[in-house]
């Protein structure tokens, strides 16, 4: 854009571009240039930047028609949307300077999109083009709407000029008429675009303010073209009497061949009207179903044409208007549609529904039941009435039973049901429908083309449902309908690398495919990614991402997004403490049933947190979490308010059952042969099976553990859950540490610590042992570790042997109490002669640094040795590094490679590391600095710090691979905002060299003066130096001399030489 403006404008301007961080690229590095377009305010051209191949497109404009602050308004649109896979991204501005007198042009630096215009990709490759294809084309266009119209952005000017293709997917472009709806429209603006996809109200109302319903109406226009392949009335001249025929009510004709729910939803997005036309959400979910709902048989892919047609079963015609007891595919069939059957409750189901109960309510039984029923009914009379050659009404009904069935399990995972509780969705609803489902699956089986039935047998698989569960068959399943972008399969398959369910477990993979269902739209997919950023599951732990993605699936009424959103209110996790927030989220979910959250208000009312203290309200609500199967409002009303819960009437057999159990424990504690354990597991499922709460314990360690039978987390879990609501306590532990690890369940650690909080008051001190824990870490519970501390305390007053060693850990680093060396040592020694390796460990730590006890390092040796012996992983690293560094030994470094070779094969992340700088020395073994490369490298795609610094510094310095300054200075950027001074001291040179990133002599002095401050040895040395050369700063020797004395007298060579060159000049 061509600017004729003041300096003061264009300073103004470039400050903006500095204090966002925004790319200015070099307008001399773009070569190539070729223009390919014309925007609505001026040109477009493709260039190649430098002597690379890769392609961008420079965005100018036209002088005079825009001013600075629209340059502005419209970086920051893009900035803030261009996240989204399929809007256009914007790398940065350029800038060039004209042969007009002090007129400088500025032009955006955005992606290049290879197919061009949509209008010019439909009139090239339409004819390659099927219905998938032009509905995956709808989806994305009108998702980028939808992510801009959530960030409360119009786009005002949606055509098929300004739509461009990427390798054939859309990418939304062209902000120019975007606006922020908060900020004042200008209502005298003109209008641009081309008049068929403009909002027919501001044909005939030039006061009228585009709206994001005006988005919506463009989108049913382009729907149109998309199907057609033709630009919108392209018979006609675009004039005024087109507008007045469009006033009129005119619009384009249905093509032939489009679907009927396609064309229905476009004819709504175009209605004069604009209350009548969809939001772009309800755009988006239709337009998914439809997707979805894609018939795999021609004979029931009815198109607008094909509607009236009569229907053919064998050789008898059939009319459609009389086909209602046979094939009524739109009313008796659809699940959805069936509250007029039975009841209207299930319209709204969900909204009661307890995420903590069992998902049997009468809404869920009434509704899919009996219509499941009615459908195997169906089927069985077919049987019957039908030639066994004529299976096509068998087929489609099967085929909308299996796209009902999916259709809900995503809904019902969408607002808030979870993996373990789906299960018992999907069990309770199907299962009984033995003759239905086995045909179902073998009509799912004959139709593996299409991703949702593609991960519709993987749910088989994974849930055990009318086949033998198969992780592996599940996950491969998962991962194919993943590959096709199928986000609920996507989610499925991200849970399986997050528990390593038919593959190995790689949280990393994890977080990458849950943010993948994100951006293909998944509901749950977003409380999932927050629940990663929280836990650090395959990313770095950030908890103000966990609550932004919380926030947004919550805002998509995700009822989990919602409990999970209350205890970051409540905790002050990722957000400013608002327990008065916190509340009201209670407060909302309680009044649907949810335990957890009846609980939680019970909590605010009896302790008045975020409302006043109320113990009637309080009592109230426990009362209510309790009848909804909460554990800990159990315990409450019975420690608070003296309230016994009456048991349900125990089994007479009890007695009979406790004794089988009994021989269970016999068989398990007798020599450790496989066929004892099967016969204990026996023994526990028979006594388990008739309702004995121990053996329920007992059961679930078995599948827990895999002791006897397949290892089963979920099922453990839901054993534990069963023992526990009985009242055992050891199982209400048990069910604590699952929801604490993760186990069978998601993470949860506000559950985890209610459990233990139970468990540990009735005298369990394993309970009590993580409890603490949890009170030290602030997990689940506001950090307290003098309150940890005093529980450690108390259990090693019991003489509870990981007490122990965790006070000693306590002792030794400050943890609720004075750091005391002594007291540490002693406790570790004590736990060390009871045979805790931990405890061992760190006895060996203080003898070597000689903390708490006279330095030993022989000593020191010893016992890491003597563990390493033990197999303990982390004394065979440490061993590694003794022997290193000749720590109460000789240096031995073949030694100390053979160590480190054994930990590291084992998954000791230290191990790698040391590994991997001994082949980069050839120290122990030959020299080979591309191994050393190779195991940094995987250590840092594993976000191991020391890893991501040593991957820069090899970068840096061409150490197993070609020198890449840009590389270093991005590791070591991500190594140094997480507080890493030697990554932030390596990054203040690469700025003051320009080494991979442009020179930037003041952010390089800013870097070192900021490390200096801290005290960081070399800092103070190299600042000394900045300060002696006026390197990002005006020079200053008396400051230099000062800098050099104090890192001298620390022993710094560097500041010393330099010192000495001062005193002699």
């Amino acid at each position: 854009m061509s600017i004729k403006n003041s300096y003061a404008d264009i300073n103004w301007l470039e400050n903006f571009v500095t204090k966002e961080c925004i790319t200015c690229y070099e307008y001399s590095d773009f070569k190539n240039v070729q223009q390919i377009g014309k925007g609505s305010f001026g040109n477009v051209v493709r260039v190649n930047w430098k002597t690379t191949n890769h392609s961008f497109a420079l965005k100018s404009f036209d002088n005079g028609e825009i001013t600075l602050k629209e340059v502005v308004n419209e970086l920051k649109l893009h900035r803030s949307v261009d996240l989204h896979k399929n809007i256009i991204r914007i790398f940065g501005i350029t800038r060039e300077e004209t042969y007009e007198v002090h007129s400088i042009r500025y032009s955006f630096v955005l992606e290049y999109a290879d197919n061009g215009t949509l209008n010019d990709y439909l009139s090239k490759h339409f004819n390659e083009l099927d219905w998938s294809d032009k509905n995956q084309l709808a989806l994305q266009l009108a998702s980028a709407v939808a992510f801009i119209h959530d960030c409360n952005i119009i786009h005002r000017d949606l055509h098929a000029n300004n739509i461009l293709i990427l390798q054939k997917n859309i990418k939304l472009a062209d902000f120019g008429l975007s606006k922020k709806i908060d900020e004042k429209s200008n209502n005298t603006s003109k209008i641009f675009g081309v008049i068929p996809f403009i909002d027919p109200r501001s044909l005939d109302n030039r006061n009228y303010k585009l709206n994001k319903k005006s988005d919506v109406y463009s989108i049913g226009v382009l729907m149109w073209q998309i199907s057609s392949g033709y630009k919108p009335f392209y018979d006609v001249g675009y004039d005024g009497r087109l507008i007045l025929d469009i006033l009129n009510g005119k619009r384009e004709e249905i093509i032939d061949g489009t679907y009927v729910e396609y064309s229905n939803l476009y004819r709504k997005c175009w209605e004069d009207n604009p209350s009548e036309r969809p939001d772009i959400q309800k755009v988006v979910s239709t337009l998914k179903s439809i997707i979805s709902h894609q018939q795999n048989n021609s004979n029931i892919e009815i198109t607008a044409n094909e509607i009236n047609k009569n229907y053919t079963i064998g050789n008898h015609q059939m009319d459609p208007k009389s086909n209602d007891e046979m094939l009524d595919i739109n009313k008796s069939l659809v699940i959805s549609d069936l509250q007029n059957h039975n009841s209207v409750q299930s319209c709204t189901s969900y909204q009661e529904m307890d995420i903590n109960k069992s998902l049997s309510s009468s809404q869920y039984k009434t509704s899919i039941h009996y219509s499941l029923s009615n459908i195997s009914n169906r089927i069985t009379s077919l049987n019957v009435s039908i030639d066994d050659n004529n299976d096509n009404i068998i087929d489609n009904i099967n085929n909308k039973v299996a796209d009902e069935l999916i259709k809900y399990v995503i809904k019902n995972h969408n607002r808030g049901i979870t993996f373990d509780q789906i299960k018992q969705f999907i069990n309770q609803q199907i299962l009984e429908l033995d003759h239905a489902i086995e045909k179902l699956i073998k009509w799912v089986l004959k139709n593996q083309t299409k991703s949702q039935y593609i991960y519709f047998l993987g749910l088989f698989y994974y849930y055990n449902i009318g086949v033998e569960e198969d992780s592996v068959k599940a996950f491969k399943l998962f991962l194919k309908a993943s590959e096709d972008n199928f986000s609920i399969a996507q989610v499925y398959l991200a849970k399986c690398y997050n528990d390593g369910y038919g593959t190995g477990c790689n949280k990393k993979l994890a977080f990458n495919w849950y943010k993948k269902s994100v951006e293909n739209g998944s509901i749950i997919g977003q409380f999932y990614l927050g629940y990663c950023y929280e836990l650090g599951i395959g990313t770095h732990n950030d908890e103000k991402m966990s609550v932004y993605w919380y926030k947004k699936a919550a805002n998509n009424r995700n009822t989990i997004a919602k409990f999970y959103l209350a205890e970051c209110y409540r905790l002050g996790k990722g957000v400013e403490k608002n327990e008065t927030k916190a509340f009201k989220y209670y407060e909302e979910l309680a009044k649907k049933e949810v335990a957890d959250a009846q609980f939680q208000l019970g909590n605010c009312f009896y302790y008045g947190i975020g409302i006043e203290l109320d113990k009637e309200q309080a009592l109230y609500w426990y009362r209510k979490s309790t009848i909804n199967g909460n554990i800990a409002a159990e315990y409450i009303l019975k420690k608070y308010y003296n309230e016994k819960i009456k048991n349900k009437a125990r089994n007479k057999k009890i007695i009979k059952f406790k004794e089988v159990n009994q021989l269970g424990l016999y068989y398990i504690g007798k020599i450790l042969i496989k066929t004892n354990y099967e016969k204990s597991f026996y023994y526990f499922q028979k006594s388990a099976e008739n309702g004995y709460k121990v053996a329920q314990h007992d059961l679930g360690k078995c599948y827990r553990d895999g002791t006897g039978v397949r290892k089963d987390e979920r099922k453990a879990f839901e054993l534990f859950k069963k023992s526990a609501e009985q009242g055992y306590i050891e199982a209400k532990f048990r069910f604590g540490h699952c929801y604490d690890l993760g186990i069978g369940t998601e993470i949860n650690k506000v559950k985890a610590f209610e459990l233990y909080k139970v468990a540990g008051a009735k005298g369990n001190d394993d309970a009590q042992f993580n409890l603490g824990l949890l009170y030290q870490l602030g997990e689940g519970v506001d950090k307290d570790e003098k309150k940890a501390f005093e529980l450690i305390k108390k259990l090693v007053k019991k003489g509870y042997l990981k007490a122990q060693f965790a006070l000693g850990y306590y002792y030794s680093n400050g943890i609720g109490t004075e750091i005391n060396k002594v007291k540490a040592f002693e406790l570790y020694k004590v736990a060390a002669e009871k045979g805790n390796n931990d405890a061992q460990f760190s006895l060996s730590v203080l003898y070597q640094s000689g903390e708490g006890v006279n330095k030993d390092e022989k000593m020191a040796f010893e016992l890491i040795k003597k563990l390493a012996e033990k197999e303990y992983l982390k004394a065979q690293s440490e061993l590694g590094y003794y022997y290193s560094n000749g720590i109460g030994t000789e240096i031995n470094k073949v030694k100390a490679f053979e160590l480190y070779k054994i930990a590291a094969e084992k998954g000791d992340d230290d191990a790698q590391f040391n590994l991997s700088l001994l082949y980069q020395l050839g120290e122990g073994v030959n020299k080979d600095e591309k191994m050393a490369f190779e195991l940094i490298k995987k250590l840092a795609e594993k976000e191991y710090l020391n890893a991501q610094f040593a991957l820069g510094y090899f970068y840096s310095k061409g150490i197993g691979t070609d020198i890449n300054k840009g590389q270093a200075f991005e590791l070591y950027k991500i190594v140094a905002e997480k507080g890493v001074n030697y990554a932030q001291y390596n990054l203040g040179l690469l700025y003051q060299s320009g080494e991979g990133i442009d020179k930037d002599e003041k952010k390089a002095f800013e870097l070192i003066k900021k490390l200096a401050e801290k005290d960081y040895l070399k800092a103070q040395s190299k600042l000394g130096y900045y300060y002696e050369k006026g390197i990002g700063t005006d020079i200053n020797m008396e400051q230099a001399f000062k800098l050099y004395t104090i890192a001298a007298e620390k022993g710094c060579d560097d500041a010393k030489h330099n010192l000495s060159l001062l005193y002699q000049t």
